[in-house]
């Protein structure tokens, strides 16, 4: 008998970049960052209303405002400058974080509200909503004068909300004025370029923030500085080839908003084009090419600053490439030239995350043309077995260009083989009683070892350390219930040859709502199920209406999760919802699970017209749990739900000008206490 393996369970603004029209390497900023989860406005009132900072946000260009009567004026530097000068987040502090992006941090008790803290109101069961709209308006120009007329000239504004990422558009810069009823919170002011040679080409520029929470009315009026970029494309300092068979595309963009400027093709030459001032990463995309243009899907390349206030700035973008080649090698030996044993290998792009083929083992070598940099080296497995190892997406090393024009790629490979048990014993040879086991590598690489039913498995791999996985494919009893259980680990070169030994605890109970039996009905039902949170394995235990549940798992600890089925009046509405933090299962568990609930209700406020509608949900602070309350038009809302803490949330259905346009909109923090 081989060893058994043990088990281990386990529990905007320009970017932040060079200033330099200089070639750099392939680096850079990394991709573009989450958008930080959490509240965004001052919100309901009633039982819950707390006082939300409305200071408005810093204006440091010296614009004038403008404001109508009993309104205010907004926190909006189009010119840039520090974006922590631009807004206030409050009780809480502004920092800029590594994109050049700004984020608040806040004091125990609240909640980060996208650009802005949120104190969180305790609240029993009686919770009134009074929805609130600020009108936002702003006048665009364009270098002094208003914008293009004509219609092949577009480009349009919008609010971007930093807590859910929502985009609320404002209109086309054809109109003389822009305008929106919104939330209260702080947004993102967003230009975009639909087509024009005249405008700035800019694809989602964060011109600065506009600051709403103070009430009234925002009017805001901004002048945009269209430079025009002109210059050349080059490959390693020499002009660009005029070949549709040698030619990539470049692009500028700023890694923290998104934005993305298309400059044309190499093959074209030279460019020309409008933009506003900042910090761009200048990117590289291939098309064609085998002796000048490299073959990469998307590179870094340099960086480009442009400047303010100087009307044309010409730029040379030179793409430094490298040449590289060499031999395919299994274990020191050449690949095998059949196409029955056959893996592809790729580069993998660091900065941008693009990978592009280099070659199929089968063709014994490689040569290619890339941006000249440092890359992993990606292997997957295409047909065979009998030498070619069987891994998905794994990295068996880095390669860097500018090293050696000649880099052999040898594939280090491990022949494993084993048993599968269950509790030390061999699995039952029933179909309808199994499960899937298989390594899992960094980067996503995954090698299927086979189901339990065939007794075990030999596979030729890439030498490495593997996490070893258990999913279940069907269950009669025996085999656990886990969709992704994580066993253990093994270094396949120290240990190739083992027994999987898939232990099982039975863990049974009772299920309760509100200590008390849970409905019968299908029409009133939610799942019970537990979650390794580290992992991410689940396992699907009962409904509700069942009562009690019993089922094989893999040992470890779980949290236990709630998920709505159907709402029918008694179930909480909650669309997930941990309801036990974690919990120790091991061999034999008892263990009975009673969901809290608790009514709440109120008033929902809000001046909405006769054929306008909004729809309040609840989310939960950490997770998107999100789960409808009640609309405008019902005027009051009840719902069973789980106690904790939550943000309400607004969307709107339709509207003609009297309820607020955002579609997903934090407006409060509650904490829902318990009995």
């Amino acid at each position: 008998m081989k060893r058994p393996i043990p088990v281990f369970l386990f529990a905007v603004l320009a970017p932040a970049c060079s200033t330099s029209d200089t070639a750099a390497q392939t680096g850079g900023d990394a991709a573009d960052s989450s958008d930080t989860e959490g509240p965004a406005a001052t919100g309901p009132t009633g039982s819950g209303d707390e006082g939300v900072d409305t200071t408005d946000g810093a204006d440091s260009n010296g614009d004038s405002d403008s404001a109508t009567a009993g309104g205010t004026t907004g926190g909006l530097d189009p010119d840039g400058g520090e974006p922590c000068e631009q807004f206030d987040c409050g009780t809480g502090t502004c920092s800029v974080d590594a994109d050049g992006r700004p984020t608040c941090s806040c004091p125990e008790g609240e909640v980060v509200a996208g650009l802005q803290c949120l104190s969180c109101s305790a609240v029993t069961d009686a919770y009134d909503i009074a929805l609130k709209g600020v009108d936002v308006t702003i006048a665009l120009t364009l270098d002094g004068a208003a914008p293009p007329e004509a219609p092949t000239e577009t480009a349009t504004l919008a609010l971007r909300n930093p807590a859910t990422g929502e985009l609320i558009e404002l209109g086309d810069t054809h109109a003389a004025s822009f305008s929106a009823r919104v939330i209260p919170t702080v947004y993102e002011l967003v230009y975009h370029r639909v087509l024009g040679a005249n405008i700035p080409a800019n694809g989602r520029a964060v011109l600065g923030y506009v600051d709403a929470r103070a009430g009234g009315e925002v009017v805001r009026a901004i002048d945009l500085e269209a430079v025009r970029l002109t210059g050349t494309f080059a490959f390693d300092d020499v002009d660009a080839p005029a070949s549709a068979t040698e030619n990539g595309r470049m692009w500028l963009r700023n890694p923290a908003s998104g934005d993305e400027i298309f400059l044309g093709e190499t093959a074209s030459q030279v460019f020309d084009v409008y933009v506003l001032p900042g910090t761009y990463v200048v990117e590289y995309e291939g098309l064609t090419g085998a002796e000048i243009a490299p073959r990469n899907h998307r590179a870094r390349v340099m960086t480009l600053e442009v400047p303010e206030g100087i009307g044309t700035h010409e730029a040379r973008l030179n793409v430094t490439t490298a040449q590289i080649g060499g031999a395919f090698l299994v274990d020191g030996a050449p690949a095998p030239a059949s196409p029955l044993e056959r893996a592809r290998i790729s580069l993998r792009d660091g900065f941008t995350g693009d990978e592009f083929m280099i070659g199929d083992t089968d063709e014994g070598e490689y040569v290619v043309r890339v941006v000249a940099g440092t890359y992993d080296v990606v292997y997957a497995w295409q047909v065979g077995s009998a030498v070619v190892p069987a891994n998905r997406h794994a990295i068996i090393g880095s390669l860097d260009t500018t090293a050696a024009a000649t880099q052999t790629i040898d594939i280090p490979t491990v022949t494993i083989g084993g048993g599968f048990l269950i509790d030390g014993e061999p699995p039952p040879p029933d179909a309808n009683d199994d499960g899937r086991l298989s390594l899992r590598g960094p980067g996503g690489d995954e090698v299927p070892l086979g189901s339990t039913t065939a007794g075990g498995f030999e596979r030729i791999v890439v030498a490495g350390t593997y996490d070893i996985r258990y999913a279940q494919d069907t269950s009669s009893g025996i085999a656990p219930a886990n969709s992704d259980a994580r066993l253990a680990t093994i270094d396949v070169v120290r240990d190739p040859s083992f027994d999987i030994d898939v232990p099982t605890a039975f863990v049974s109970g009772t299920i309760t709502i509100g200590l008390g039996a849970p409905p019968e009905s299908d029409y009133d039902d939610g799942w019970i199920y537990l979650r390794d949170a580290e992992s991410g394995d689940t396992v699907l235990l009962a409904s509700t209406r069942t009562g009690v549940y019993g089922t094989a798992i893999v040992p470890g600890k779980y949290e236990v999760v709630y998920a709505v089925e159907t709402p029918g009046g008694q179930v909480p509405i909650n669309a997930e919802r941990v309801v036990v933090d974690v919990v120790d299962l091991q061999d034999v568990g008892e263990l009975d699970i009673d969901i809290p609930v608790r009514g709440l209700g109120g008033v929902i406020g809000a001046a909405a017209g006769p054929d306008e509608r909004g729809s309040l949900y609840l989310r939960t602070v950490d997770h998107d749990d999100r789960s409808l309350l009640g609309t405008t038009a019902d005027g009051t809302y009840g719902q069973p739900v789980i106690p904790g803490r939550y943000l309400v949330s607004y969307g709107v259905d339709a509207a003609t000008g009297g309820l607020p346009v955002n579609t997903n909109a934090p407006l409060a923090c509650i904490d829902l206490l318990g009995d």
